[in-house]
């Protein structure tokens, strides 16, 4: 149960990233990084409706969950009718659905006995393996042309490693309904970051 609950957990987890990361190539940071956490409201339907992943939700939880779906509404809508091309929403929200199957996966997984730092680096190595398989689907290039950009990929390894112990750490303890709204926060990070280092325009309507 342990192995087949890690492999799926691998799986989602390097779909999420593949489409993900495709639809960062097509659009602004804030613009894919919104539209993925509506991951969140995806992992609460998931442990409310399907048995295997069931969690008690209270009237609060539920609240929650559905005053971040309406302000991620809100915020996203706008920036979705301003865009040229449409493509990326579908990777973005692949992702999303993916994204909300590795919320569960890794609840169970951390709730099963399997230590944070081996459920982090199955996530990681299927990540390497499986990636580069989705990107050359896809058409896309996977050559790494300048060292820079090496070392680059080495350190956001190990910050996504840390993460990834960090995290199945966390819900050990913490079911995913929770989890699933403490998501929302780090999309604030991802669209400071793409401010500051990709210099994206933020518009009024980011922050509302």
């Amino acid at each position: 149960y342990q192995l087949t609950m890690l492999a799926l957990l691998g799986l989602v987890s390097a779909l999420n990233n593949s489409l993900f990361y495709t639809a960062l190539k097509m659009t602004y940071v804030y613009n894919a990084a919104l539209l993925h956490y509506f991951a969140s409201v995806l992992a609460i339907i998931l442990i409310a409706f399907v048995p295997i992943f069931h969690e008690t939700l209270t009237p609060v939880d539920i609240a929650a969950v559905l005053m971040g779906f309406v302000g991620l509404a809100v915020i996203t809508l706008p920036n979705l009718q301003g865009s040229s091309s449409k493509k990326w929403i579908y990777f973005a929200l692949g992702s999303a659905c993916f994204y909300s199957l590795e919320m569960v996966f890794g609840r169970i997984v951390s709730t099963h006995g399997v230590a944070p730092n081996v459920s982090a680096f199955v996530k990681i190595l299927a990540q390497a393996a499986i990636m580069p398989i989705v990107a050359l689907i896809l058409g896309q290039s996977i050559k790494i042309c300048e060292k820079k950009e090496r070392f680059k990929i080495v350190i956001a390894g190990v910050l996504l490693f840390t993460s990834f112990i960090l995290y199945f750490s966390g819900v050990q303890v913490v079911p995913v309904k929770h989890s699933a709204v403490l998501g929302y926060v780090d999309r604030i990070g991802a669209i400071l970051l793409g401010a500051y280092f990709f210099k994206e325009r933020l518009t009024k309507n980011v922050w509302r």
